[in-house]
């Protein structure tokens, strides 16, 4: 047989009936109509569709005419179409009220369903196929399998059988797999049709185009798609369409080709150390590092000293004018002057100059070695932080009686920018805190309640009072 073209196109979930940033219907249609444009350019043989082409399994009949009527504009394309979470196939759906296309093929709910075409010329009106079960022709050509969604949640493997056993591949023809679903590892489940990675391995395919997913990825021969037109600043990057060949020798060639309209873009600006952070200076600087034509979000991160202050309005204000979706967010944190407080006459004085020294030689350790912030040092800042917020919230009359300590509402959340080496555990912040309240002795004070910060994040603390002394 010889080679054969394809289009893997994931979520296009048109006719969605909500609208994130400045994405809408129009930019889902333009979208899904630039990737029909690119099939006609590049005479793709077969068009596979992996789920959620609509955003419902009834979306408005003028949609639906839309896009029956693309589909009508390339007959010598084979569309295969697995239905979805999104757009299952079940009673009153689209799949099973509407007459598509002679070239459209939709896979029905239930068990696995194989689609065998023969080496025939495409575009003949006659169905050289077979839903499963159908008795092989004896000439090389492409078998498909596929199953749909038949609702929205689908906790097993649709790739597995009910008697669990996976599709039996044909030796003599190219086999391809078309379906929705999240390929997971050993031990990973989801909601939306987990296939095992390993299982997938096992089966064979030539080709697995599999949707589900947000971005596009591929794994050697599996080819996950993503959205063909973002909705929100969680889908960044390139939204498109998998565009390839498979020959007869079993070699597969893909590219990926961006289709979408729209863009979103998240870039962070790091204000740690600048001399001037009024909203003029930042506009100016993070304008040069964005693409006008892209909806961007601006995260201003870093260390500013407690006299400092980011106005993201005002920065956002400025930067409007240059971007069709411009947000701006605060995602600066300040740590404690330790040397002023070190010097005030109070409880948090006391606190703070007690653990001023160990956080300075952190720091001089660090310049002297050229290294980035210790994980050390990091963790002292952190416990610093816990503790003064304490401080905060204590009603200092004199004598001090009793602390209640809540572990959800002190404990800091990580940045998921940050390392994983240098975010503190729970136990880290229980162990350094109870380390700092003993350099201070507080029983010479009043009776310091140390608090476990359990692993869950809740306060699980088992908590000691006591009178004042």
């Amino acid at each position: 047989m010889k080679n054969f073209s394809f289009m893997v196109m994931g979520a296009a979930n048109l006719d969605r009936r909500f609208k994130s940033g400045i994405t809408g219907a129009s930019d889902r249609l333009s979208a899904f109509d630039a990737a029909i444009k690119l099939c006609k350019q590049r005479r793709i043989e077969y068009l596979f569709i992996t789920g959620n082409l609509f955003d419902s399994e009834k979306p408005n009949p003028s949609v639906i005419k839309h896009v029956s009527d693309e589909f009508y504009s390339i007959p010598s394309t084979r569309v295969i179409i697995a239905p979805g979470s999104c757009d299952p196939s079940c009673a009153g759906s689209c799949y099973q009220t509407q007459t598509w296309p002679p070239n459209v093929y939709v896979f029905p709910a239930g068990e696995i369903s194989e689609i065998e075409f023969n080496d025939k010329l495409l575009g003949t009106t006659d169905r050289d196929y077979l839903f499963s079960g159908g008795k092989e022709s004896g000439r090389k050509g492409v078998r498909i399998y596929g199953r749909a969604f038949d609702g929205h949640f689908c906790k097993e493997s649709l790739l597995i059988s009910d008697t669990g056993k996976t599709p039996r591949l044909s030796s003599t023809y190219l086999n391809v797999l078309v379906i929705h679903g999240h390929v997971v590892e050993d031990g990973q489940t989801s909601p939306f049709n987990p296939i095992p990675l390993d299982v997938l391995k096992d089966c064979g395919f030539d080709l697995c185009a599999v949707g589900g997913e947000k971005t596009n990825s591929r794994k050697g021969n599996i080819l996950v798609p993503g959205h063909i037109c973002p909705s929100d600043f969680s889908e960044t990057g390139q939204c498109g369409v998998y565009v390839g060949e498979v020959s007869d020798g079993r070699y597969l060639s893909a590219e990926f080709v961006d289709v979408s309209p729209v863009k979103y873009e998240v870039i962070k600006f790091d204000v740690s150390g600048r001399t001037d952070c009024s909203p003029e200076a930042i506009a100016k600087d993070v304008k040069r590092l964005a693409i006008s034509d892209n909806c961007t979000r601006f995260e201003i991160i870093g260390e500013l000293s407690f006299d400092e202050n980011i106005d993201v309005d005002a920065i956002g204000e400025i930067l409007r004018d240059s971007f069709p979706l411009v947000e701006v967010v605060d995602k600066t944190f300040k740590n404690p002057n330790l040397r002023l407080y070190s010097a005030e006459k109070t409880f948090r004085g006391m606190y703070t100059a007690t653990i001023w020294e160990t956080v300075h030689n952190a720091r001089e350790e660090q310049k002297k070695t050229g290294s980035s912030a210790t994980y050390r040092e990091k963790n002292y800042e952190n416990a610093v932080n816990l503790g003064l917020k304490i401080v905060d919230n204590m009603n200092l009359t004199g004598v001090f009686t009793s602390l209640e300590i809540k572990a959800g509402a002190l404990q800091p959340e990580p940045e998921p920018e940050m390392e994983i080496d240098s975010v503190m555990t729970n136990d880290e912040a229980r162990d350094i805190l109870a380390e700092l309240a003993d350099a201070i002795k507080p029983e010479e004070n009043f009776k310091f309640v140390k608090a476990d910060l359990g692993d869950d994040g809740v306060d699980s603390a088992d908590k000691k009072g006591g009178e004042g002394l």
